[in-house]
């Protein structure tokens, strides 16, 4: 009981680090998030996380771009975030991640302002670039989860 209070706490506190004001602190949070969601991935018997899980951290991550000023800065952490789909080695975790990635802009787009929006049109250009990458995961498995991440994705965002 005590492992699923520190889980849960683990990606509360992953969403306040990665919400941080300084750069550097969001870089760590960032690397630590990589190695955290792969070990959690690998525990999991499917490879799915749980989506409240999933939920707090894609928010986080989502105020993470929102924070970061300059197209440098945000094309790194665009290709940081959208580099965290390969932390799944299962299609379900990789679906499950996609989806609440699709959910999270479609909850969050009405609020982007003109300045803004040009940020999460490079992390969503980013985050699809990865999933459609052929080398990833297995071929055999490739395609079936680059359609279903990338309908997951645009449905979420045009239902916005």
């Amino acid at each position: 009981m005590n492992s699923i209070a520190e889980d849960s706490s683990s990606e509360i506190k992953f969403a306040r680090k990665l919400a941080a004001n300084e750069v550097k602190k969001r870089k760590q949070a960032i690397t630590g998030l990589t190695a955290w969601l792969k070990a959690r991935a690998s525990a999991t018997s499917d490879g799915v996380l749980p989506e409240l899980e999933l939920r707090k951290l894609w928010r986080g991550l989502f105020f993470c771009m929102w924070l970061a000023d300059k197209a440098p800065v945000q094309n790194e952490l665009a290709g940081r975030v959208a580099g965290l789909v390969h932390c799944f080695s299962s299609v379900g975790g990789v679906r499950s991640w996609l989806m609440v990635c699709g959910r999270t802009m479609r909850e969050e787009w009405s609020k982007l302002d003109k300045y803004r929006i040009d940020k999460y049109y490079v992390l969503l250009r980013k985050v699809i670039h990865e999933v459609t990458t052929p080398c990833y995961i297995d071929r055999s498995l490739a395609l079936d989860c680059m359609m279903d991440g990338c309908v997951f994705i645009s449905s979420d965002i045009c239902m916005a």
